[in-house]
């Protein structure tokens, strides 16, 4: 806060000095969820992240298909934007739980359309904890060529997640939830994705143009760091209950 203070997207020494403590900070959430630096951006905490997910991609003319598939158990913040897409003209399935807290891998491939562009559940259920099949549902998306959203927010602290680096996966993050910052989050979207997205900010062209707006260099640091300190601390834990670590 005091000797990194210029504008990490300026040029000049001090923004060239704040941008590195940035783009360190992405490495280090890269690292935790085993995907391209690139495919971070910040964001301002997980419900801005889930609302550029799915406004970005329903509200985008780059994508074939105005039909969203949800859970009824989602995060207020996901349901709240689907109600908000069907307002604009989205058709929106919301595919109800199992008995057992978790959503139905049939259930979701029932509600599967020829114009369906989008499905997005939670990995970890942020009032029952129950766990969601997301490996599986990332499984059949790809299938179809659908892409698939999940708010991670709840999990990343907790499992091991390594959804990020696949091609049709985008994952939500809320800093606060790892025990980093208030106030900072990201969505991990590949980027042949993100330039066929709608922003819901415009400015400067920052992040790739997909989400402008000068990142908060303290938060992102507190950030990364909380990222790194998880990701040994997950190791940790996966060696202690003999769960094989992915390499």
């Amino acid at each position: 806060m005091r000797s990194q203070f210029g504008n990490p997207h300026s040029d000049h020494v001090n923004g060239i000095a704040a941008g590195k403590a940035v783009g360190h900070s992405v490495d280090q959430l890269a690292e935790l969820l085993a995907c391209d630096p690139d495919a971070v951006l910040f964001t301002s905490g997980a419900t801005e992240a889930n609302n550029l997910a799915l406004k970005g991609i329903l509200l985008s003319e780059e994508f074939k298909g105005r039909h969203l598939v949800v859970s009824a158990i989602e995060h207020k913040c996901v349901l709240e934007v689907a109600a908000h897409l069907q307002r604009s003209g989205c058709d929106i399935t919301i595919v109800p739980p199992e008995p057992d807290g978790c959503v139905s891998v049939m259930r979701v491939a029932a509600a599967l359309r020829h114009d369906t562009v989008l499905v997005s559940i939670m990995i970890v259920n942020n009032e029952t904890g129950a766990i969601q099949p997301a490996s599986d549902l990332i499984r059949l998306c790809a299938q179809y060529g659908i892409l698939f959203h999940t708010n991670a927010a709840q999990a990343a602290s907790r499992l091991d997640i390594k959804f990020g680096g696949l091609p049709n996966t985008l994952l939500s993050l809320s800093g606060h939830k790892f025990y980093g910052p208030r106030g900072i989050g990201a969505l991990v979207v590949p980027r042949d994705i993100q330039s066929k997205m709608m922003p819901l900010f415009h400015g400067g062209g920052q992040q790739g143009g997909l989400r402008s707006g000068t990142v908060p260099t303290v938060l992102c640091v507190g950030f990364g760091a909380a990222a790194a300190l998880t990701a040994k601390t997950l190791m940790t834990i996966l060696l202690a209950v003999n769960i094989p670590v992915q390499p």
